[in-house]
């Protein structure tokens, strides 16, 4: 029997991008579940176009928060949300593959995480590739992105796997390797749009994320 997933899109303000987005994961070459998309209080016409949207995917279930979490508790919400096997994290403004899904769950067996290697730039006539290492003390320094991850969901639901003092995906990656671990896919399987309102950008400028050294402090 197959395994579903689910795809969890959290939205804010995303309507420059959001159609291509979509499209890519609705041409998935394996079949999706149910793509739960959070809006986090977006002025834009975020919520319109992902209506539009819902009338051809019934697969598309949509939530709009009654006052801003910010990314990481939106993103946990949202994945509490999820019914399938596996969940799988998408940002708003990247373009997946058509095999990126179908090629993470080949791939995760028994481990908690699966993710894989990214193409990355403004635009996909000029990327580089993003290779993470996923070794603990690699994770410790400089996390996993979230939009690679395919994670099985009942590691996901675990709201101790959701550290506060940290970016969701850090800890996600962290918990992850202290439990049944993470295995890579060696191929680059989406593009990761660089722009400077990207959440990834905005949240170094903030510097949400701990330092290395204060979450060895901190215990792990």
């Amino acid at each position: 029997m197959s395994k579903t997933v689910s795809v969890v899109m959290c939205t804010y303000n995303g309507e420059k991008y959001l159609r291509e987005q979509l499209d890519s994961i609705i041409a998935q070459t394996y079949p999706i579940y149910e793509i739960i998309i959070q809006d986090d209080g977006s002025t834009d016409g975020t919520a319109s176009i992902v209506m539009q949207y819902i009338e051809n995917n019934h697969n598309i279930k949509f939530f709009v928060n009654e006052h801003n979490l910010g990314f990481n508790l939106n993103f946990k919400s949202a994945v509490m949300k999820a019914k399938g096997d596996f969940v799988a994290i998408s940002d708003q403004d990247d373009i997946w593959y058509p095999e990126k899904i179908a090629r993470q769950v080949l791939c995760i067996d028994d481990y908690d995480i699966c993710f894989s290697l990214c193409d990355a730039g403004q635009s996909q006539d000029n990327t580089y590739v993003v290779n993470y290492k996923h070794g603990f003390e690699n994770i410790l320094f400089h996390s996993i992105a979230g939009h690679l991850m395919l994670i099985k969901r009942q590691f996901a639901q675990e709201s101790k796997n959701w550290l506060s003092c940290c970016c969701y995906d850090w800890s996600l990656a962290l918990n992850a390797q202290l439990q049944n671990g993470i295995v890579k896919v060696e191929e680059s399987l989406n593009w990761h749009r660089i722009h400077s309102l990207s959440a990834t950008h905005v949240g170094k400028e903030l510097d949400v994320r701990w330092k290395g050294y204060e979450l060895y402090i901190y215990g792990f």
